[in-house]
């Protein structure tokens, strides 16, 4: 059986009602979308909310990235099999990329905040403009109405309280004026103290992204140095424990070289020719945990790379790729590599008769010769040399004691007369 053939003129008109029901389900669509900001205040509140979202997203990220280092921190030991080594490799590299994570998010913060500031200080200068113009206009009234004396109002008026009107609204005047100095004296110190803020948001921003880029260096590091282990280890267990024996030998061999050498200088120090212990000359150059302390700890009587219990340092863990900063002003005296100690390390000469080292870093960020600042970034934590996983060792030389000693496994080792960091940290 045939369907019936509409007609032309009943076709079209069925087309032109779907078109219309279409057109009205659009509307609504339209209408239910949400407006647009379109004023200035309006937009610094959408970013208001934005950056409190935002906010919260970070405070996630870094409450995550905190349990996993605490999780970490408890499994802390030498990777002694190719699969333990290969997972600590991936434990880091997962650690970086949560890193990674929290400074986009905080780039994306430093945006938002960027962004209203400079909606802010439109909305000032908006203000300071109408202000302006507002005192203008009373400036040109007082102006015409000064022309006439007041003797002259007295005999204009045909009674005094016509009269007096008259003076009351020049001294309203006068008063207004005064209210629009005093607006714009508060709205320029306030434009001035967002200006600075803003300043200093785009320099932080600024920073972030450049630990960023040093970040994402950092994890292809990580990356090819997890490739190479299994390339030297031909992907097999007993290639790894010979890889291993080798390694463990040479890294014993410099430990008891540097150990000796600096017992022997510390018995030697001359305290008149160090700063007091107590006095606070350093601040802490990274933020972490702090997972071991100096001299003789509970790590270094089990671990047997430790000769005669001796640490020469602290520790202080965090996630690879945290900032590491200088503690104090200072001159960047050597940076080196000592895959049988200390990895990539910095040593930075103190006017206080001190030198700090900076140890097992993933990236060195300054030159010899460098002037640095307190607080200055100098470099980012990592796990290079002998290292049980991502942490610091910040260790604290004599200056007159201190010197580069060449070792058979590790090029120049910087060796010194030891104190214990503690007695120049707040």
């Amino acid at each position: 059986m045939k369907l019936p053939v509409l007609k032309k003129s009943k076709s079209i008109g069925i087309l032109l009602t779907l078109i219309f029901l279409f057109s009205l389900i659009g509307g609504g669509f339209a209408i239910a979308q949400e407006k647009e900001p379109e004023t200035d205040s309006e937009k610094i509140e959408q970013l208001k909310k934005e950056i409190e979202e935002n906010e919260k997203a970070l405070e996630q990220l870094r409450e995550e990235a905190n349990e996993q280092e605490q999780n970490l921190q408890q499994t802390k030991e030498y990777a002694n099999s190719l699969k333990g080594q290969i997972n600590q490799f991936d434990r880091d590299i997962r650690q970086i990329q949560a890193q990674i994570r929290i400074k986009e998010q905080e780039i994306l913060s430093t945006q938002l905040a960027i962004k209203k500031l400079n909606l802010e200080i439109q909305e000032t200068e908006n203000a300071i403009a109408k202000a302006k113009s507002q005192m203008t206009e009373l400036f040109q009234e007082i102006y015409k109405n000064d022309k006439e004396s007041v003797v002259e109002l007295v005999f204009k008026y045909d009674n005094f309280s016509e009269f007096f009107n008259q003076v009351q609204a020049r001294r309203s005047m006068q008063g207004a004026i005064q209210e629009r100095l005093l607006e714009i004296k508060e709205l320029k110190v306030e434009l001035e103290e967002s200006k600075v803020i803003l300043t200093e948001k785009e320099a932080r921003f600024a920073e972030d992204r450049s630990v960023l880029r040093d970040q994402k260096i950092i994890i292809e590091r990580e990356r090819l140095r997890r490739n190479q282990l299994l390339r030297e280890a031909r992907q097999e267990e007993a290639g790894y424990q010979e890889l291993l024996s080798e390694i463990e030998a040479q890294q014993k061999e410099t430990q008891e070289q540097i150990f000796e050498l600096e017992d022997q200088l510390r018995q030697a120090i001359d305290p008149d020719s160090i700063p007091t212990a107590g006095t606070a000359l350093f601040q802490w150059p990274a933020e972490g945990i702090l997972t071991q302390g100096y001299g003789c700890t509970s790590f270094a009587k089990s671990s047997k790379f430790y000769p005669s219990c001796f640490h020469n340092g602290i520790d202080v863990a965090s996630a690879g790729g945290t900032p590491i900063y200088a503690a104090a002003d200072g001159v960047v005296l050597h940076m080196d590599y000592t895959p049988t100690a200390y990895g990539y390390w910095i040593t930075i000469k103190h006017s206080n008769g001190l030198i700090t080292l900076y140890g097992h870093l993933s990236l060195q960020k300054v030159r010899p010769g460098q002037t640095v600042k307190r607080g200055d970034l100098i470099g980012y934590m990592g796990s290079t040399g002998l290292s049980t996983g991502p942490h610091l060792h910040f260790t604290v030389f004599t200056a007159n004691d201190y010197f580069l000693k060449p070792s058979r496994y590790s090029g120049m080792i910087p060796i010194g007369a030891t104190v214990n960091p503690f007695d120049y940290l707040p």
